[in-house]
């Protein structure tokens, strides 16, 4: 199988959670993902993945944590893809950041760094420190997109870790092609 999984981040509590046990290898849909769905505030309080089948249907993920926070939509255009989800936790993911193969970005939540006695505090999510306080960062190889994640939920999202398939294998709206090596 081409898909494999990086991670997770997070507490360990709640009940697991894997999105890419319902895709196959090739997906005969040929999903693409379209939106990413979460509510926040200080925490992630829940995170969906939204796709769109080849057909133009969509596909909505399962829902994975509570229903707290605010509600913020990232879209995936087409030709876009999903190459990087970085963000912070401590008991539960406090803060992720996306970002596509286009430059864009969004954040959610509350990002929070540890000073060297353990405690917490917020600082500007705009550029968050890696290897500061609980940091993460997970970045698709070249070729490769993130277009599933894994993780634990119940009224938050308590932890998360991702799952990457080869580009090529994204057939939903656009086709990526590959010109033959010389």
């Amino acid at each position: 199988m081409a898909y494999y999984n990086q991670g997770i981040s997070g507490g360990n509590g709640a009940q697991p959670f894997d999105d890419s046990a319902n895709f196959p290898d090739p997906d005969p849909q040929g999903r693409r993902l379209s939106i990413v769905r979460v509510r926040s505030a200080n925490s992630i309080d829940s995170i969906q993945f939204v796709y769109l089948a080849a057909s133009g249907y969509e596909m909505p993920a399962p829902h994975h944590g509570g229903q707290g926070g605010n509600e913020g939509e990232f879209d995936i255009g087409d030709g876009e893809h999903l190459i990087a989800l970085e963000g912070s936790f401590g008991n539960y993911v406090d803060f992720i950041r996306l970002i596509t193969d286009k430059g864009r970005k969004k954040e959610f939540g509350t990002y929070h760094a540890l000073v060297p006695w353990g405690t917490a505090y917020a600082v500007s999510s705009e550029e968050p420190l890696p290897g500061v306080g609980n940091y993460f960062g997970y970045h698709a190889p070249p070729g490769y997109e993130i277009f599933a994640i894994w993780g634990n939920s119940a009224h938050l999202l308590d932890a998360i870790g991702v799952v990457y398939r080869p580009i090529s294998k994204n057939v939903g709206m656009e086709k990526i092609r590959h010109s033959p090596s010389p």
